[in-house]
């Protein structure tokens, strides 16, 4: 919990742990999830702020339109500005900066990436909910999913669902 804000990872990985290989999710695209697995615009439609770092704004822009009825934040120390309107850049130096930018009301808020800034909010304590994708596919390199933390971290496994494609979702509580 960040102020009244909840806080929710969701992310796919490859089984060695990646969320991106090259700066780019091709890889996901390759894999047949089975009907119903998960309802992705059910979960988006229960959102009301998408947070992401840099890297991941700039390969999910390459998607279309990013959306357009949900506040946005990205991250980021090297981006000053983007040209969609309904998207802030900050540059966050403490958690305390993203609860500024966040607000004071209660929202439901998917922090959708990367590794770097998901270690940095589990370090902080401030992440109620972490669903974990993971593929049947190994990549070998990219972004680790966990790249931000410095220690270990202890989770409470709260829900797990196995695929008849090979792919499990894992929920742990934050």
């Amino acid at each position: 919990m960040l102020g009244k804000s909840e806080l929710v990872i969701m992310a796919a990985t490859s089984l060695d742990g990646f969320l991106a290989k090259d700066d780019n999710v091709d890889w996901l695209n390759a894999l047949d999830m089975p009907e119903g697995a998960f309802d992705y615009q059910a979960f988006v439609s229960t959102i009301d702020v998408v947070v992401m770092g840099r890297k991941s704004y700039e390969v999910t822009k390459g998607f279309g339109e990013l959306y357009p009825t949900k506040k946005v934040v990205v991250l980021s120390r090297s981006l000053p500005t983007v040209p969609e309107e309904h998207i802030k850049v900050i540059n966050i130096e403490s958690v305390k900066d993203l609860q500024d930018a966040l607000g004071p009301d209660k929202q439901r808020v998917w922090i959708q990436g990367g590794g770097d800034v998901f270690g940095q909010l589990l370090e902080a304590d401030v992440v109620d909910d972490i669903m974990i994708f993971i593929q049947p596919v190994a990549i070998g390199r990219g972004q680790s999913m966990f790249s931000g933390l410095k220690g270990e971290l202890y989770l409470e496994l709260t829900e797990h669902v196995l695929h008849t494609n090979g792919s499990m979702m894992l929920r742990y509580k934050g």
